[in-house]
C-alpha cells in the first residue's frame, strides 16, 4: 500500500492583489503536514504580518 505524502504550502496575498505560493516542506505524512500548519499558525499569531498568508497541505504528486 502506497503512503500518501503531502506538501506544506503557504499562499501569500499581497495588498495589491497579487498571489504567490511558497512550498515550505514536502514528502510529509498527513500528521506532519497538519503539525506544520499548526506551527505556522502559532508563529503567525506571535508575528503579525502585513501580508495575508494561508497555510495548507496539498498532495505531493510531483518529482523535484
Amino acid at each position: 500500500m502506497k503512503t500518501l505524502l503531502f506538501l506544506f504550502i503557504v499562499t501569500i496575498h499581497s495588498p495589491d492583489g497579487e498571489r504567490h505560493v511558497e512550498i515550505l516542506d514536502y514528502n510529509l505524512t498527513g500528521w506532519d503536514c497538519i503539525a506544520a500548519v499548526e506551527e505556522f499558525a502559532n508563529w503567525e499569531a506571535k508575528n503579525p504580518q502585513e501580508l495575508f498568508m494561508v497555510p495548507s497541505c496539498e498532495l505531493d504528486v510531483g518529482d523535484y
